[in-house]
């Protein structure tokens, strides 16, 4: 059993083989149309399945002028130049697509939470660091400066610094957990957030991750793409 889904964007079935051999004759259905065999959660241009490679092969080019068919059906529009249905991309050439961004997507994130956690471990010894090289420095350094070097040597690492870290691991955590989602086209939400959020300042290492962000927010609004998501 199948099911098809029209120009109108509907679904129409389960429905037999024979019956959509029946519809390829009626130029209802073309090698674009896209169906989902029972059992296969994608849905897949027509001529990728051979089972009706024949049929397709012996129908005319679709032609339809028809109006919209009756319940049941799929709608045929009028325009005889617009084909029955709207081509989509293969979903395994969708996921290649996607791979590479997503990818670049999970090691800058994987980096920017090293980086976070390092430099919250870090902070005492880098005050330290600072202060000797202030006393070191003697007069250049502004008595300001070395005022706010002190405060936050006494203060050490206090709860802005949790928050500000854990923060952080939460919005690296949602740009791994949305790239992990669009390698499986699932969630097309939830990937597009991740691209955004790869572009922030304070989630994007050295303005790396601009360019990446970019790149997947492009790919994820080609509609080849897009219509390929679950």
């Amino acid at each position: 059993m199948y099911r098809v889904k029209g120009a109108d964007q509907k679904e129409y079935g389960p429905v037999s083989a024979e019956q959509i051999i029946q519809w390829i004759g009626e130029n209802r259905l073309n090698r674009f149309s896209l169906v989902q065999k029972e059992g296969d959660p994608s849905w897949k241009p027509l001529d990728q399945y051979p089972e009706f490679a024949a049929t397709l092969a012996a129908a005319p080019t679709p032609t339809p002028v028809a109006t919209p068919g009756t319940s049941g059906t799929p709608y045929v529009p009028t325009q005889p130049t617009q084909p029955v249905y709207t081509p989509v991309a293969d979903p395994k050439r969708a996921a290649s697509m996607v791979k590479a961004p997503a990818i670049a997507m999970i090691i800058l994130a994987a980096v920017g939470m090293l980086l976070s956690i390092a430099g919250f471990v870090a902070k005492p010894r880098m005050l330290d660091v600072f202060m000797e090289a202030a006393a070191n420095a003697g007069a250049t350094i502004p008595p300001e400066t070395l005022d706010a070097l002190r405060a936050e040597q006494t203060k050490g690492i206090g709860p802005r610094d949790y928050l500000n870290l854990g923060l952080s691991l939460v919005l690296y955590g949602v740009v791994i957990a949305g790239s992990l989602k669009m390698m499986r086209l699932e969630n097309w939400g939830l990937a597009l957030t991740a691209g955004i959020l790869s572009m922030l300042p304070c989630t994007c290492c050295c303005c790396i991750g601009i360019p990446i962000g970019v790149w997947a927010v492009i790919v994820l609004n080609q509609a080849e793409v897009k219509k390929s998501f679950r």
